[in-house]
């Protein structure tokens, strides 16, 4: 497991911008070490959800974690990201990679072929 695991996005304007894994890594841990396979909204309305010691809910924060932070884990972890939370939730975190690409004549051809097109009248 690196600590130095880095999400890349590219935006929308072509810039590509790095969030530390960690950060995402770190919400997901912290839902699940509450999660007990039972639904948190109804157990938190029937107030019957159980509190658990922090030796436990500390080796499952590190588990979740851990796990998301390996090679078997990106799914999970570009899923939480994606699914789960919004760019305000990283974007402290968030610094910038690469700006947006120079065009080349190729990329030009291929917009010129494949791009959106409308007639626009003034």
């Amino acid at each position: 497991m690196s600590t130095a695991q880095i999400i890349k996005i590219t935006m929308p304007d072509g810039s590509i911008w790095g969030v530390p894994a960690k950060v995402v890594a770190e919400d997901r841990a912290n839902f699940y070490r509450d999660e007990d396979g039972e639904d948190l909204l109804r157990a938190a309305v029937q107030h019957t959800r159980r509190l658990k010691d922090e030796a436990t809910q500390q080796r499952k924060f590190k588990e979740e974690r851990d796990y998301v932070l390996s090679a078997e884990g990106d799914f999970a972890l570009l899923h939480w990201a994606e699914s789960n939370m919004d760019w305000a939730d990283v974007e402290a975190h968030a610094f910038k990679l690469q700006d947006r690409a120079a065009m080349t004549t190729d990329d030009f051809q291929e917009g010129w072929v494949n791009g959106a097109k409308e007639v626009a009248r003034e």
